[in-house]
C-alpha cells in the first residue's frame, strides 16, 4: 500500500512538472494571440512588422540561451543532487559571467548591424529611424535575456518548475499590459519599446531575488573560477544554436529583407498560431532534461528508458491533434481571429508551418534526453546541419513563393532532426531490459 502510494506521489509530481512548464512556456503566446488584434490595428502592418523584427531579432540570443542555459542546467542539476550548496553557487557565478560577457558581446553585434542594415538590407523594413530604434532596443533585451536565462536555468536545474511559471505569468501578463497602456496612450513604437525594456529588467529582478533566497546565496558577483565544464557543455549547445537560427529566426530577416514589413507582419501571424505546437511540446518535454542528468548520475538507465517510453507516446498523440486542427481549420481560425484579408494571407503559410512545427514536435523528446546523457556534440552537430539545409532552401524559395517558400523550407528543418532518435535507440539497445 505505502509503494502504490508513492508512484501516485511520484507520477503526480512528473505530471505537475510538465503542467507548470506548459503553463511557462504557454502564456506569453497565448498573451500575444488574445492582443494581436489590438496591435495590429493601432500599430498597422508595418509598424507590427517592426515589432516582429524585434522579437526576431532577440531570438539571435537564443543560440547563447541554450549553450549557457543547458550546461547550467545540467550543472546544477548535478550539484543539487551532490547537495553541494558552495558547488552550485559557483556555477551559478560562473554561468553569470559567461552570461554577461556573451550578453555584452550581442547587444553590439546587434546594433551594428542594424547601423549597418538600415541603409542597406533592411531599406524595405521603413524609416532608417524606426530601424535603428528596433536595433537598439533589441540589443538592450537581448542583454537583459541572457542575464535572465542564467537565474531561469538554475531554478529549472532544481526542478522549480511551478517557481518559473508563476513568475512567467505575472511578469509577462505586467510586460503585455504596459504595452497595451503604451499603444493605446501614445500610438508610437518608442512607447511599445520603452515599455518592453522596462518590463524585461523588472522581470530580471524578481528573478534574481527569487534565486537568492531559494539558494542562500552570498554572492552573485560574476566569477570564472567554475567555468571550465559550463563553457565545455556550453560551447556545443552554442553551436546548437547557430542551426537553430536558420528555423527561429533567419526566416524574418530573409521576409523583411525580400519583401517588406507587411509580408512579414502576415508571416508572423501564422507563426504565432503554429509555434505554440512546437512550445507546448518543447515545455511538457523540458521536464525530463534534468531528470535524466539525475538518473545517469545516479546510475539508472531504467528511469530515462521509461521517460522515453512515456514521452514519445504522449507528446506524438498530443502533438499530432493539435496539428491536424491547424491544418482543417486554419482558414475559420484565422478569420475569426483577425478577419478575411489577413486570413487571404496567411492561410497558405500557416498549413506548411504546422506540417513543420508538427515535425519539429516530434524531434522534442530526444533533444531534451540526448542533452541529459550530455550527447551535446551529436545535438549541436544535428541542428547545425539541418539549419544549413534551412537556409539554403529558404534563400532559394523565398524569391519565387514568397512567405510560402519560407515555410515550406522550415519543413526541412523538422524532417532533418528526427535523426537525434538514432542515439536514442542505441542508447535502448545498450540498456536493453524490461521496462
Amino acid at each position: 500500500m505505502k509503494l502504490q502510494v508513492k508512484r501516485l506521489l511520484q507520477n503526480r509530481q512528473r505530471l505537475m512538472g510538465s503542467f507548470w512548464s506548459v503553463v511557462e512556456y504557454a502564456w506569453y503566446p497565448v498573451l500575444l494571440l488574445v492582443t494581436t488584434p489590438f496591435f495590429l490595428q493601432h500599430l498597422g502592418a508595418d509598424g507590427y512588422g517592426q515589432w516582429a523584427l524585434l522579437s526576431a531579432t532577440i531570438g539571435f540570443g537564443a543560440f547563447l540561451n541554450i549553450g549557457t542555459g543547458a550546461a547550467t542546467v545540467r550543472a546544477i542539476a548535478h550539484g543539487i543532487a551532490a547537495r553541494d550548496r558552495n558547488d552550485v553557487e559557483l556555477l551559478v557565478r560562473g554561468s553569470l559571467a559567461i552570461a554577461l560577457a556573451g550578453g555584452l558581446l550581442l547587444a553590439l553585434a546587434i546594433f551594428a548591424t542594424f547601423l549597418v542594415g538600415s541603409g542597406t538590407f533592411l531599406v524595405r523594413m521603413g524609416a532608417r529611424d524606426a530601424v535603428l530604434l528596433t536595433g537598439a532596443t533589441a540589443a538592450a533585451i537581448a542583454l537583459i535575456e541572457q542575464v535572465e536565462n542564467v537565474f531561469t536555468s538554475t531554478l529549472r536545474g532544481g526542478e522549480r518548475f511551478r517557481t518559473i511559471a508563476t513568475i512567467e505569468m505575472w511578469m509577462r501578463s505586467l510586460q503585455i499590459g504596459a504595452s497595451v497602456a503604451a499603444v493605446a496612450v501614445f500610438g508610437t513604437l518608442a512607447a511599445l519599446y520603452t515599455a518592453l525594456v522596462l518590463t524585461a529588467l523588472a522581470r530580471l529582478a524578481v528573478r534574481v531575488i527569487v534565486v537568492e533566497r531559494w539558494l542562500q546565496l552570498k554572492s552573485l558577483r560574476p566569477s570564472l573560477a567554475e567555468h571550465h565544464g559550463i563553457l565545455r557543455d556550453a560551447g556545443w549547445g552554442w553551436l546548437q544554436g547557430v542551426g537553430g537560427l536558420a528555423f527561429g529566426v533567419a526566416d524574418r530577416f530573409i521576409i523583411g529583407s525580400a519583401l517588406g514589413a507587411a509580408s512579414l507582419a502576415h508571416y508572423a501571424v501564422a507563426t504565432q498560431l503554429a509555434q505554440p505546437l512546437h512550445a507546448f511540446a518543447a515545455a511538457a518535454a523540458s521536464v525530463v532534461f534534468p531528470k535524466v542528468g539525475r538518473a545517469m548520475a545516479q546510475g539508472d538507465p531504467a528511469r530515462v528508458q521509461r521517460l522515453i517510453v512515456r514521452g514519445v507516446l504522449l507528446l506524438g498523440a498530443a502533438t499530432t491533434g493539435i496539428a491536424l486542427v491547424l491544418l482543417v481549420f486554419r482558414v475559420q481560425i484565422l478569420t475569426l481571429w483577425l478577419g478575411t484579408d489577413v486570413a487571404a494571407a496567411a492561410a497558405p503559410t500557416l498549413g506548411l508551418l504546422a506540417i513543420a512545427y508538427w515535425l519539429l514536435s516530434l524531434g522534442v523528446l530526444p533533444h531534451f534526453i540526448l542533452l541529459g546523457l550530455g550527447r551535446m556534440r551529436f545535438v549541436a552537430l544535428s541542428n547545425l546541419f539541418a539549419g544549413a539545409l534551412t537556409l539554403v532552401a529558404m534563400l532559394l524559395l523565398v524569391g519565387r513563393f514568397g512567405i510560402v517558400g519560407i515555410a515550406t523550407a522550415r519543413i526541412i528543418y523538422g524532417i532533418a532532426l528526427l535523426i537525434n532518435y538514432e542515439p536514442l535507440r542505441r542508447f535502448w539497445k545498450t540498456h536493453a531490459q524490461p521496462v
